[in-house]
């Protein structure tokens, strides 16, 4: 019974990735002149990522994304190509989204992994695993990565529980 126990713990908590430890998210005092503003959060970590994922912005690394935790960005307007990527070597990329970046606006995006419905306002998304797929639903052993862009009602919202990923 003790190693059925300390199997089972290994496998369960051998899942939850890093978390983030830096100071809690502040809402950003107003939108900055000239530069847009970009948060990418992922409200969960025992989601089965395993590493933190590297946050780029037309290959420009803005930090690594760790459960409970968010990534801040100020660029200039412009395209920019949003890409998450394994921070390990040789890392997946896990998803990528364009968009266009205006200034004095906020963007922001939480990305998440859900074994089960992909939730409505997704951008991207990106199957992995075996199983089968049913419309927005997935099943047996398979996940799907998703971002989804948020409004700032709802992102801040999420992001007030959420610490800087460091």
């Amino acid at each position: 019974m003790v190693r059925f126990l300390l199997l089972s713990s290994l496998f369960l908590f051998g899942c939850a990735g890093p978390v983030a430890n830096g100071p809690l998210f502040t809402k950003h005092k107003a939108p900055l002149e000239n530069k847009a503003l970009i948060y990418v959060y992922k409200p969960k970590s025992g989601d089965g990522i395993t590493a933190c994922l590297k946050v780029l912005l037309n290959e420009v690394n803005y930090g690594c994304l760790k459960g409970e935790g968010f990534v801040k960005a100020v660029v200039p307007p412009g395209q920019y190509n949003l890409v998450l990527q394994t921070d390990a070597f040789m890392g997946p990329r896990i998803i990528e989204h364009q968009f266009r970046a205006e200034a004095s606006k906020t963007y922001y995006y939480e990305f998440l992994f859900t074994a089960g419905k992909i939730p409505d306002g997704a951008v991207e998304t990106k199957h992995i695993g075996f199983g089968v797929a049913s419309g927005n639903v997935i099943a047996a052993g398979s996940g799907t990565h998703a971002l989804i862009k948020s409004n700032e009602i709802q992102a801040i919202n999420v992001l007030k529980s959420l610490k800087k990923s460091l």
